[in-house]
C-alpha cells in the first residue's frame, strides 16, 4: 500500500496471455516466408529481353486440308545484372537464334500448341535458348500475343 492506494496485482489471466501470446509468436511458416520474399526480389531483380516476333508456317498435316499458323512474340527474362551480356551475345547469334526457334516451333505437336499454359513449348524454347546463348542464365520463356491462325 501506498499512501492511501493500493496497488493491484496484476490478474493471472493477462500475464498467462501475455505469455502465451510471446510463445506463439512463431506460429508461421518461416521457409515459405523465405521462398516467398526470395521470389519477389526474383521477379524485382528480372528483365524482359525481346527474342522477336515469330510467324511460323506448320508443316501440314495429310489429313489435314488447312494450313496452321503460329504467330508469337517471345521474351527471355534474366537477371538485371545479366542484361549487358545477353544483349552483346543477342547481336552476335541472334540468326541462329530464329533459325533454331523457328525449327523448334515447327516441331511443335497439335498437344503442345493445345496445352493451355504451353509448357511443352515453352520449355523447348527455353532449350533452344540456353543452348544459343550459353553466357547468360535464362530464368523463364514468356509469350507475348501467342495465336494459331487456320486458313
Amino acid at each position: 500500500m501506498i499512501g492511501n492506494r493500493q496497488l493491484a496485482a496484476p490478474s493471472l489471466g493477462l500475464v498467462g496471455m501475455c505469455l502465451l501470446g510471446l510463445s506463439a509468436g512463431g506460429c508461421y511458416d518461416g521457409e515459405a516466408l523465405v521462398t516467398q520474399a526470395e521470389a519477389k526480389a526474383s521477379r524485382e531483380m528480372q528483365e524482359e529481353i525481346d527474342l522477336g516476333k515469330y510467324s511460323v508456317t506448320l508443316p501440314r498435316s495429310t489429313k489435314a486440308s488447312t494450313t496452321v499458323t503460329l504467330e508469337l512474340h517471345l521474351f527471355a527474362n534474366v537477371a538485371k545484372r545479366d542484361v549487358p551480356k545477353i544483349k552483346k551475345q543477342l547481336n552476335e547469334r541472334m540468326p541462329i537464334l530464329r533459325h533454331e526457334t523457328i525449327m523448334k516451333l515447327r516441331q511443335a505437336a497439335a498437344e503442345e500448341l493445345s496445352d493451355p499454359s504451353l509448357a511443352t513449348l515453352r520449355s523447348s524454347i527455353m532449350e533452344v535458348t540456353r543452348q544459343t546463348l550459353p553466357a547468360v542464365p535464362i530464368e523463364s520463356i514468356s509469350f507475348y500475343r501467342i495465336g494459331v491462325v487456320e486458313e
